[in-house]
């Protein structure tokens, strides 16, 4: 009866302290899944925001060569071509 006892109670806490360690490494995968989404969101943002910030710069480059072009029509440089071989540049490295 004793050892009935004894092997019962072994077996109950090899349960509990089974189930705290599998409950323990689901969450640290929980919290590492949790933290590579919310990372992926922000590397969205990022490229969001490298987009703009190159159509912006685009687009002053453009503006300027037309100014250019109207106070200085000698000086013939595409400008808007240059700009974009240059970001193109920049994101292929």
């Amino acid at each position: 009866m004793l050892e009935e006892f004894t092997l019962n109670a072994v077996l109950i806490i090899f349960g509990i302290v089974a189930s705290g360690i599998a409950g323990l490494v689901g969450g640290i995968y929980k919290r590492k899944a949790d933290q590579t989404k919310k990372l992926e969101g922000e590397v969205e943002k990022i490229r969001k925001r490298c987009w703009r910030i190159e159509k912006t710069i685009i687009i002053l480059t453009k503006m300027q060569e037309d100014a250019i072009e109207t106070t200085h029509p000698e000086l013939r440089i595409e400008w808007e071509e240059l700009v974009r071989e240059l970001l193109k540049a920049t994101n292929d490295d």
